[in-house]
């Protein structure tokens, strides 16, 4: 293992120490107005009103047909709730929301530009955020989030584990994104704290079998085929597409399940090359990078709900390839997301807000 005083590269800083990225192309909108909260309620699949200060969840905004249009996160601050759209999302979530925005108090400002985004991953990163910031900010529990003064400045902390290990997403106003970002790098400099690339990112996303928007999470897809059961709530009533997914669940009509592959050692294949199994068309590679281990090819896809076992063979016949194939199998298949708040839990921090 590399010394705390060896820079590690960004893989390895995540799985020994925390790597620091860059997440300002992803969406912020500010949410104000008294009728928000619900509004994002009845749009969306999860229960985030009530929704009290200082928590975060996560919830789907799905089309008429029940099909995905995005993953937000919602942070609630005292006056507002800051919406996290997926790089490239923005637009279509703020016109959607728009959209449905009729009489209600409710006020959707894109804010994208006048904040910075950052996201601490790793297991040091609790010790990272303490020190660099405070540490009630270090101690923030997973779902938690907190506004910190720095500098003169107010950062929006969230411990949303977004990699599945120890993280953090830090928005800052967009004129301290780069002192912010020198000042974490500085307090983890012993640890092995480094910049990581957008390369690193995909390697652990696949590797953790998180959905990324334009790849798995699209309007070709519904959330139970991704994995995503832990973002619906099945008893707060309406949102659009509730009776859609609704009947996928109750007659257990879903076709396909996202899952990930293990490659033989390969040039990466492209989006949208075939899966097959025993030669038939089983379903569609999504996403491809290489292991962090640096033990061959990791995927993610979409198979038909008869392939769904773990260790099941298939081999990806590439597009664009004239037919070549690469060899594979299952091993992961899809689970709640840790970082999901569920409806009951929301509920009784909510009580326990009242009381």
């Amino acid at each position: 293992m590399a010394a705390k005083t060896e820079t590690l590269n960004g893989v390895r800083a995540a799985v020994e120490s925390a790597a620091l990225w860059d997440r300002g192309a992803l969406g912020r909108l500010r949410a104000t107005g008294a009728d928000a909260p619900d509004l994002l309620n009845r749009l969306s699949t999860n229960l985030v009103d009530p929704l009290p200060e200082g928590r975060l969840a996560r919830t789907i905004l799905t089309t008429n047909k029940g099909r995905i249009l995005d993953v937000l996160t919602l942070l609630r601050a005292s006056d507002h709730v800051l919406i996290l759209t997926s790089a490239g999302a923005l637009q279509k979530v703020a016109a959607w929301l728009e959209k449905y925005t009729i009489t209600e108090d409710a006020t959707f400002t894109d804010v994208s530009a006048q904040t910075a985004h950052l996201a601490l991953t790793g297991p040091k990163s609790p010790a990272v955020v303490g020190d660099a910031l405070r540490p009630s900010a270090g101690n923030l529990a997973l779902g938690a989030c907190a506004v910190v003064p720095w500098h003169g400045a107010d950062l929006l902390v969230a411990r949303t584990d977004p990699l599945g290990a120890p993280g953090y997403d830090l928005i800052a106003p967009a004129q301290h994104g780069d002192a912010l970002r020198q000042h974490l790098l500085l307090a983890g400099k012993s640890l092995g704290v480094t910049s990581a690339t957008h390369e690193d990112w995909e390697a652990l996303r696949v590797q953790a079998g998180i959905p990324a928007y334009g790849r798995e999470l699209t309007e070709a897809y519904n959330p139970m085929e991704a994995g995503l059961d832990g973002l619906i709530s099945w008893t707060k009533g309406c949102y659009i597409g509730q009776e859609v997914i609704a009947r996928l669940k109750t007659y257990h009509k879903v076709q396909r399940h996202l899952v990930r592959l293990a490659l033989d050692a390969a040039p990466l294949p492209p989006r949208e090359s075939k899966l097959l199994v025993d030669g038939k068309d089983a379903g569609v590679l999504t996403s491809a990078a290489p292991s962090p281990d640096a033990a061959g090819l990791l995927a993610l896809g979409y198979l038909r709900t008869a392939y769904v076992k773990e260790g099941v063979g298939l081999k990806v016949e590439a597009v664009g390839t004239g037919g070549s194939r690469v060899v594979g199998r299952v091993t992961w298949l899809p689970s709640l997301p840790a970082e999901a708040v569920t409806p009951a839990q929301l509920l009784a921090l909510a009580a326990e807000m009242e009381e």
